[in-house]
Parts: structure tokens; sequence; C-alpha cells
């Protein structure tokens, strides 16, 4: 079972956007965000995270080259880097939804993606059917 956060619009109306524009969000690591780091953030959408996460990886290669470590060690830090990133990918996701105006509604578990969102509507019919019904 997969756990995933669902957010909704806290401006949205139900008239127009009956599932209240929710987005579900996956717990644990991103294994995409942890080999493209910010190419992944911008692919999804993050621009802000995107931005922060290429300065970041400027930062650490040309600290790494004016430290002038052995290339065993850069691997090592890289990996690191990028571990960090897989990790925190899921809530810098969450942080920008936050930032766009989204709040954590619940926390819903399923097979996968589909399975929890209908888990998520099922128990909160109202927001699954349009208003004008």
């Amino acid at each position: 079972m997969r756990i995933y956060s669902v957010h909704l619009r806290r401006t949205a109306d139900p008239l127009f956007t009956p599932d209240l524009g929710a987005a579900f969000v996956r717990e644990g690591f991103n294994g995409a965000a942890f080999v493209f780091t910010w190419l992944w953030a911008l692919v999804c959408g993050l621009w802000i995270v995107a931005a922060i996460l290429l300065a970041a990886d400027l930062v650490i290669v040309l600290a790494l080259e004016w430290i002038g470590l052995d290339s065993s060690s850069i691997l090592c830090v890289t990996l690191a880097w990028r571990a960090i990133v897989g990790f925190a990918a899921e809530d810098l996701r969450r942080w920008t939804l936050r930032l766009r105006g989204y709040a954590l509604a619940e926390i819903v578990s399923g097979r996968d993606l589909s399975d929890a969102e209908r888990r998520f509507f099922e128990h909160h019919p109202a927001m699954a059917k349009p208003a004008w019904r």
C-alpha cells in the first residue's frame, strides 16, 4: 500500500471544480528526483524548487572543484546530495502546493494513485459529483 497526502485548493469554487482541485502527493523516495534533480522539478512545474536545486548543484560542483577532491569523493558527495533530493522531493512538491494556495485535506492509502483517488472520493462523495446535479 502506498500513502498519499491529498491537498485541496482553498479558493476552489465547487460549482466549477467539483473535485476542488485535488492534488495527490505520494509519500516516500522519488527516484526521478534522485536521478534528474532540477530537471525533475522543471518537468513537474516546480519552478522555484528547480531554481534552488540548480543553484545548489552549481554551488556543490564549484565547491568540490575548488577544494580539489578526488573523483571517488566527488562521486560520494554527489550521490549523497542526490539522495537528499530524492527523499525530500515529495516534501518540496507539498511546499510548492502550499505556496499555490493548497491545504492538506487528508491522508489516504491505496495500491496505486487511482485506488487512493477512488478511496478519497468515496469518502467525500460531494467532491466527486458536479454541483449542478
